[in-house]
C-alpha cells in the first residue's frame, strides 16, 4: 500500500519576517524601473489566483464581502473586494519605492487632506492641549503615519516585536524612512508628556491585544480585546480620541474622520471607535488589510457563520 505524500502546512506567519528583509533589501539596491515592474507582475498574478482554489486571499474577501451585503452593501461582491484589494496593494508597494527613492516628504502628495483640515487640527491641539488618533490596520497605515509624524510630530505607537529578528526588521525600515515608533509601555511617560503640551499620539486600535490589559468592545457582533493606550490616556487627560479611516482611492490616500471623542470612560471610547471603524469597514471592506490577520480571520468568519445561522 502506498502511503500518501503529506505536505506541510505553511504558516504564513513564519514568512513575514523574511519576505520583509527581502522586501527592505530589493528596495535598497534594485533600480526603480525594476521594482515598479515586479509590483506589477506580482498584481497580476494576485488577480489571476483568484481563481485558485481555496485561495486564503480570495475567502476573506468573501467573508468580508457577506458581511457588507448583510449591512446594505450589495455592490461589495467578492470579486468586487478582491480586486480593490489587490489594486490597493499595488498601490502602496509603488508607493513605497517612491518613499525610499525620494524620502518621507514625498508622502505628502499622497493624502488627500486639503490644508482647511490641517490648520483645523494645529488649532484643535492648540486649543485642547493634544489630541489622540486611532487609525486601523488598511493597506496605507504606515504611509499615512509617516505623514503624521513629519507634518504634526506625531509620536506612532509601535507594537511588541514577538523576536529579535522582527524588532531588527522593522527598526531598519522604520530608520531608513526617518520615523521612529515609540512603544507606548517602556516609553509610555514620552507619550504622556507630548499630549499634555499639544502633541498628537497615533495608534493602531484595531489589534487584537492579548495581555490581560486590554479593552474589551464589540465588533461585527463578537467582543475582541483592544489596546488600552489610546483611550487610557484621552480619558486620563481628558484630550479628546480622534478615529480615522484610511482609504486609498484615485491613487491617493483619502482620511475619513469620525467624530470626536470625549469621555472619562476608556471603555466607552474604544467601543465608539470601534463602531465607527466597524462602519466603514463594512462600506469599504477592501481598504482594511487586517482582514488577512489570522486572529481576525477567526473573528470575521464567526460572525459569518453566525449571520449564515440567522439566515437560516
Amino acid at each position: 500500500m502506498t502511503e500518501r505524500l503529506r505536505i506541510p502546512r505553511v504558516h504564513f506567519s513564519r514568512l513575514k519576517t523574511p519576505a520583509g528583509w527581502l522586501a527592505l533589501l530589493s528596495l535598497r539596491y534594485l533600480p526603480v524601473a525594476v521594482l515598479n515592474s515586479a509590483v506589477s507582475l506580482l498584481g497580476v498574478a494576485c488577480r489571476l489566483a483568484y481563481w485558485v482554489p481555496r485561495n486564503p486571499l480570495r475567502l476573506a474577501c468573501n467573508d468580508m464581502s457577506m458581511l457588507a451585503a448583510a449591512a446594505g452593501r450589495h455592490d461589495c461582491t467578492p470579486r468586487a473586494v478582491y480586486g480593490r484589494l489587490v489594486g490597493q496593494l499595488v498601490f502602496v508597494g509603488r508607493s513605497y519605492i517612491r518613499l525610499f527613492e525620494e524620502g518621507p516628504e514625498a508622502v505628502r502628495d499622497l493624502i488627500g487632506v486639503s490644508p482647511e483640515v490641517e490648520a483645523d487640527w494645529l488649532e484643535l491641539m492648540r486649543r485642547r492641549g493634544g489630541l489622540v488618533v486611532a487609525v486601523p490596520h488598511t493597506a496605507a497605515s504606515v504611509l499615512a503615519a509617516v505623514w503624521f509624524s513629519r507634518r504634526f510630530s506625531a509620536l506612532v505607537l509601535s507594537t511588541k516585536y514577538r523576536s529579535s529578528k522582527r524588532r531588527a526588521l522593522y527598526t531598519s525600515f522604520f530608520s531608513r524612512i526617518q520615523a521612529r515608533p515609540v512603544h507606548p509601555v517602556l516609553e509610555g511617560d514620552r507619550c504622556l508628556g507630548a499630549l499634555r503640551t499639544g502633541g498628537i499620539v497615533v495608534e493602531v486600535l484595531d489589534k487584537v491585544h492579548l495581555g490581560n490589559d486590554g479593552i474589551a468592545a464589540s465588533i461585527f457582533g463578537q467582543t475582541v480585546s483592544f489596546p488600552p493606550w489610546a483611550s487610557n490616556w484621552a480619558a486620563e487627560l481628558g484630550i479628546p480620541l480622534l478615529p480615522c479611516y484610511l482609504s486609498v482611492e484615485d491613487g491617493s490616500i483619502k482620511p475619513v474622520f469620525g467624530p470626536l471623542l470625549e469621555s472619562c470612560d476608556p471603555v466607552s471610547l474604544t467601543q465608539e471607535c470601534i463602531r465607527f471603524f466597524e462602519s466603514r469597514i463594512l462600506q469599504d471592506p477592501a481598504s482594511w488589510t487586517f482582514m488577512l490577520d489570522r486572529r481576525w480571520r477567526r473573528v470575521v468568519r464567526a460572525a459569518v457563520k453566525e449571520q449564515v445561522g440567522r439566515l437560516g
